[in-house]
């Protein structure tokens, strides 16, 4: 019996040992995601307006592709800032308001809107890694805060320059964060509303994600 308990000990002392470089190699990766929702164009934008042309290829109005340049990533003509009107797997916007309107250009009588429910991901970054060893409830606080959040809206073009259309500025974030295990975190903040005016009439909310994960 005592050289069977002898040799239980050596066996947990040695899967100890072996657990320990492991612990110590853990870290806390926290990343951030930004998504919007309600997304809305009610003003003037004509930045798609056609007679744009290179070589054969010219631009068709008056559709067009919003992007979003923010904190979160750079604009890509994906369904950054979803529109309506569909294009493939894209919906798009009129971006031609003084000369395209009603009937089939805008889909209802208020301006443009996209689809109700809609969350759609602006995209996402990687903000803060812990030193070594320290766990994802020791490092995380029990709310972050994401400081001055703003989407910078572009309409998309293929081959000649993007169109800055306006900025939408939301100013701080907070993030409630709950962990369910030392090494998963997480949290959602509440939508905020922009906070700025502008004559494109572009508007939308947003709230930020926050997620704490082990990295080894």
């Amino acid at each position: 019996m005592r050289h069977h308990h002898r040799t239980r000990c050596a066996a947990v002392l040695v899967a100890a040992l072996a657990i320990a470089p492991l612990a110590e190699a853990q870290m806390c990766q926290v990343t951030l995601e930004l998504s919007s929702d309600l997304r809305r164009l009610t003003g003037t934008v004509m930045t798609e307006c056609g007679g744009e042309c290179i070589l054969l290829w010219c631009e068709k109005a008056p559709w067009g592709n919003f992007g979003v340049n923010s904190d979160f990533s750079r604009r890509r003509n994906t369904n950054q800032f979803r529109g309506w009107h569909p294009d493939g797997s894209k919906r798009e916007w009129n971006a031609c308001t003084q000369q395209y309107y009603g009937g089939p250009y805008v889909n209802d009588g208020a301006g443009q809107k996209a689809a109700p429910d809609d969350e759609r991901l602006v995209g996402s970054r990687a903000v803060a890694t812990s030193n070594r060893g320290v766990s994802c409830r020791e490092y995380l606080p029990e709310v972050h805060t994401a400081e001055d959040v703003d989407m910078a809206i572009y309409e998309m073009d293929r081959i000649t320059k993007d169109d800055y259309i306006t900025t939408l500025d939301y100013g701080d974030i907070d993030i409630r964060i709950t962990c369910t295990s030392n090494w998963v975190c997480s949290g959602t903040s509440e939508w905020h509303e922009q906070e700025a005016t502008n004559s494109a009439g572009v508007s939308a909310r947003v709230r930020v994600w926050l997620s704490g994960r082990v990295r080894y």
